[in-house]
């Protein structure tokens, strides 16, 4: 493999081989040509940039953020939703909510694993020293896990805002033309059927008296 290859691939260790003589780049799924021009041409563009960005910031960051899909990451210090782009996420965690969030998470995060391993002994589940919270609820997770989605909903703020304004964009745009259609058809029927009667009252009373009269 040409050395300039090799040096672009030693700076950004993302790569691996791929299908028909090509690498594969394990952050966007891409296949490129082992040439340093089309490397480079890659490596350039926006999209690597900013999936290697996001990358790098979530080598040091990672276990305090979730991926929550469509481009966004929930952040388990702050309760915010952040885009999946570096300069966002860049700002958030030098940001300083993030930095004075942190030392009390860490501390509720330890306490709670504390108690998570008290209630394994009690049960009689042996943990070690390097297991976390989350070993442990991963063993008692299975009348949990039909409610993750809502949990990830209700612990985002954010999220419960999204979902409550898509949810009256739909109400809105629905036409109800049709049901008032249906509702006036059906009080306009019988609105007719009393008048016809009353004419039939009428005409039946003066027929009567003009009997009498003769």
């Amino acid at each position: 493999m040409d050395k300039a290859v090799q040096k672009i691939l030693k700076e950004y260790p993302c790569f691996e081989e791929g299908v028909h003589n090509k690498l594969h780049c394990t952050l966007t799924g891409h296949d490129v040509l082992p040439k340093k021009e089309a490397l480079q041409q890659y490596i350039d563009s926006s999209k690597f940039q900013r999936a290697w960005g996001v990358n790098e910031i979530m080598k040091e960051y990672s276990e305090w953020f979730e991926d929550l899909g469509k481009g966004r990451y929930g952040c388990k210090v702050t309760k915010k939703v952040v885009a999946a782009e570096p300069e966002d996420l860049r700002r958030h965690v030098t940001g300083p909510k993030f930095i004075k969030g942190l030392p009390k998470f860490k501390e509720q995060q330890a306490l709670a694993e504390a108690k998570a391993k008290e209630r394994a002994l009690r049960k009689g589940i042996p943990m070690s020293d390097d297991e976390t919270m989350e070993d442990e609820e991963a063993i008692v997770s299975d009348e949990q896990g039909e409610e993750e989605e809502e949990e990830v909903e209700s612990e985002y703020p954010e999220l419960d805002n999204t979902a409550a304004t898509e949810n009256s964009v739909e109400e809105d745009s629905y036409d109800f033309s049709v049901m008032d259609t249906e509702v006036d058809n059906g009080e306009t029927a019988p609105k007719k059927k009393k008048t016809s009667m009353k004419r039939k009252k009428s005409s039946t009373k003066t027929s009567f008296k003009k009997k009498r009269v003769a």
